[in-house]
């Protein structure tokens, strides 16, 4: 576990792009870091997946609502052509006309849920991309003092934190004398778990 006080500073490039995005939504964020922050936290949360879900259950409550529709309105037809013919009675006529203003009803509620659903997953993955596109190419490795690309990278897992650290240097939480510089570039929490507050700034 981490020092309550302990910070890391890293050295970090981006093109001009990039860096007015990042600008961009440090603003709305508050912070350049809060913004990378959210980004992470967005990733770990699972919100896209929750969010598909529930696009895909909408759909499908969608499709069922319109098939009871499309039944109830071949209800309503049949027995408005029936009553045309003295074969029924107002009653049934009636009856069969509540039932299809409730399904048509229903029909249109699940399409609106099924719209706002649609408008909150196509935002959610508006940002998401948005944040992946301004994540860092390199990091920069105190123990080799230079920038290495991610995908140099290994991860140490503890109850409550995974560490990201340079997997050619070893996995060094702290410096140390004998060892040498340490080597862990990034945290972040185990999902679901508290932690203490991140390594990274």
């Amino acid at each position: 576990m981490l020092p309550s006080r302990f910070r890391r500073k890293f050295l970090v490039e981006f093109t001009v792009e990039e860096s007015d995005l990042l600008d961009r939504l440090g603003r709305d964020h508050g912070s350049r870091r809060a913004a990378i922050l959210t980004g992470l936290k967005l990733l770990a949360g699972g919100e896209l997946d929750a969010l598909r879900q529930r696009v895909a259950t909408l759909e499908h409550d969608l499709a069922g609502a319109r098939t009871q529709h499309e039944r109830d309105a071949a209800a309503l037809t049949a027995a408005t052509t029936a009553a045309d013919q003295g074969k029924t009675s107002a009653t049934t006529l009636k009856t069969e006309q509540a039932a299809h203003k409730k399904t048509t009803a229903d029909l249109e509620a699940v399409t609106t849920q099924l719209k706002e659903a649609n408008d909150r997953l196509t935002s959610v993955q508006a940002d998401y991309q948005r944040l992946i596109d301004e994540l860092p190419a390199q990091a920069y490795c105190s123990s080799c003092r230079r920038l290495v690309p991610l995908d140099e990278l290994a991860l140490e897992s503890t109850d409550q934190v995974d560490y990201l650290y340079h997997g050619s240097d070893g996995f060094r939480l702290t410096e140390s004398v004998v060892r040498g510089r340490a080597t862990v570039l990034f945290s972040r929490p185990v999902s679901g778990k508290p932690t203490q507050p991140e390594a990274a700034r």
